[in-house]
């Protein structure tokens, strides 16, 4: 579950507004905002990183964050919201 913060009516994703912020400019679609520790509510600007999709799922698999359902939740340290 990823943090939305709203803006003007809009929603957006906190993490890839927090990095534009940082960085000064609005980011590329193809750029990847990549949650360093695996924990998508960690949204503090030295857990956050611009990569590719490339190195987005390299870090996930070297991290073992690469999988989905309740496994998904495990590995991040979320509860699922039902």
């Amino acid at each position: 579950p990823y943090m939305r913060v709203k803006v003007n009516k809009k929603l957006y994703l906190q993490h890839r507004v927090i990095a534009s912020v940082h960085i000064g400019r609005q980011l590329f679609a193809s750029e990847i905002v990549n949650h360093i520790d695996g924990n998508t509510t960690n949204n503090k600007l030295c857990n956050l990183e611009v990569v590719s999709q490339h190195d987005n799922v390299q870090h996930a698999v070297e991290n073992k964050l690469y999988c989905s359902g309740s496994a998904w939740h495990e590995a991040r340290n979320a509860t699922k919201s039902l």
